[in-house]
């Protein structure tokens, strides 16, 4: 029977930076001494090898040693582009499908990650000390909304040992939101939203992590400064940035008479624009999306879950601030290393 041990998921939409984050997480941990083993818990991630293999810190903020080979790819048990093929399934019905087979296959799963993490017969295991595991999970939203395969693999996960489980793992979640998410108001709200569904769903201890940091500066916020996007409360004085409407975005208002519009002086097109910025604010749909709007900041905001740590996988010290929240949520003493 396994020692108790402690770990992080990481949850988030496709393309947040999940599986990146989770090397940064890896390199940092191994230098604090901690016995790290990576775990890919999504049946579609093809960037799984490349990604643990090539992150490559910088040298001024991590040194860069080796993630420890000790591993284990769910994809060795269900593959998504061989279920897509055997069931004639799309990426989205075969992710579900997949999902809902390592729920039923969840034993079998769980002592293959354990295998991993004992490595093999006479390999040099680096670290010593409990085992700290790092999980990439899959990132579709119906995963978490239409379905409850997630939420029961993260129970065996975590199921105790004294009660039965296999793992005992103290689990953090580690929710994250892409800076480049911070490019629109309607975005960010939606970023929020998800963010805020998923800890409910999960049931568990998250940190909320904003990740491309290193992205801010040519695809970060436009309305928010940084300071309001981390924080992310009182989400509803986001809602007058909907009225805040771009010539690029009136529509069918302004393609009509496009020709003519680019015709005019730069007065002419100030009052031009700003009578069709007028019109569609007093539309019956602006309306009534403005206050849809305002209904979703202020669930969010009634929750309290919103607000981001800022981390870039290339600055250590942003990296080395998410690992001491997620010790916080976990309970990693400090005989583990760190924290």
């Amino acid at each position: 029977m396994p020692s108790p041990s402690y770990g992080v998921i990481f949850v988030g939409p496709p393309g947040c930076g999940k599986t990146t984050l989770l090397s940064a997480f890896g390199q940092y941990m191994t230098l604090l001494g901690r016995n790290v083993v990576s775990i890919n818990l999504d049946p579609g991630n093809d960037n799984w090898e490349k990604v643990i293999q090539s992150i490559s810190p910088e040298p001024s903020s991590i040194p860069s040693p080796p993630i420890p080979p000790r591993s284990y790819d769910v994809r060795s048990d269900v593959d998504l582009s061989s279920v897509m093929e055997a069931k004639s399934l799309g990426p989205n019905g075969g992710m579900v499908y997949a999902v809902n087979y390592m729920e039923k296959n969840i034993g079998g799963i769980i002592e293959n990650i354990i295998k991993a993490a004992e490595g093999e017969e006479g390999e040099d295991k680096g670290n010593e000390g409990p085992v700290y595991y790092l999980f990439d999970c899959p990132g579709q939203v119906e995963l978490f909304t239409h379905s409850t395969s997630v939420k029961n693999i993260i129970q065996e996960l975590t199921k105790p040992l004294h009660k039965g489980g296999l793992l005992g793992c103290s689990l953090c979640g580690v929710s994250c939101l892409s800076c480049t998410q911070t490019t629109d108001v309607t975005s960010y709200i939606s970023g929020c939203l998800v963010s805020t569904m998923v800890k409910v769903r999960l049931e568990l201890g998250c940190v909320g992590v904003m990740t491309k940091m290193d992205m801010w500066g040519q695809q970060g916020g436009k309305d928010w400064g940084i300071k309001e996007y981390l924080e992310g409360g009182e989400m509803e004085r986001l809602v007058d940035y909907l009225d805040v409407i771009g010539q690029a975005d009136l529509g069918e208002e302004e393609e009509k008479d496009k020709v003519e519009y680019n015709s005019l002086t730069e007065d002419e097109s100030a009052v031009r624009f700003g009578k069709v910025r007028d019109k569609v604010k007093s539309s019956r749909f602006h309306v009534r999306h403005k206050r849809l709007t305002l209904a979703l900041c202020s669930l969010v905001d009634d929750f309290g879950l919103n607000g981001y740590l800022p981390v870039g996988v290339n600055d250590g010290g942003s990296v080395g601030t998410a690992v001491g929240e997620c010790d916080k949520v976990n309970g990693v003493g400090e005989g583990l290393g760190g924290g």
